[in-house]
């Protein structure tokens, strides 16, 4: 038997922490703002280097 993970809670807190996260979300809030098709933003993040969070492109 294996023990159980960390709680949802705590994995939410540290994805909210995570620099490239938070640095992920700035990008992405303002190709929002600016109205860009989602096929758009994602050539815009996948050029910016940001990968998703099992280490795919978007």
């Amino acid at each position: 038997m294996t023990a159980p993970g960390p709680p949802a809670a705590s994995n939410r807190a540290r994805a909210a922490n995570n620099e490239h996260n938070r640095k992920a979300s700035e990008l992405i809030r303002a190709l929002l703002e600016a109205n860009l098709s989602y096929v758009e933003m994602d050539r815009r993040l996948n050029r910016a280097g940001f990968k998703t969070a099992r280490s795919g492109t978007f």
